[in-house]
């Protein structure tokens, strides 16, 4: 593709198809990954949690603190 990643990560929350199915195949291999090395060290989880399910509420919950200056954006 040769989109930077920052792109690619724009187009991911715009709902961009191809880039959609690209992050679920990636993401299909880390939780494969992920499930194999639990079950190898017999570690269950009762609930799990995914970064793609909650991002919009922590963005929301980041804004709103800079807004009433809770929060300080540091410049780079």
């Amino acid at each position: 593709m040769g989109v930077e990643s920052g792109k690619m990560l724009q187009l991911w929350e715009q709902g961009d198809k191809e880039v959609l199915k690209l992050w679920k195949i990636m993401n299909k291999w880390a939780l494969d990954g992920f499930k194999e090395t639990y079950s190898r060290f017999v570690i269950k989880h009762d609930v799990e949690f995914f970064e793609s399910e909650i991002y919009k509420n922590g963005r929301d919950i980041i804004e709103k603190g800079l807004k009433e200056k809770i929060f300080i954006k540091k410049s780079r």
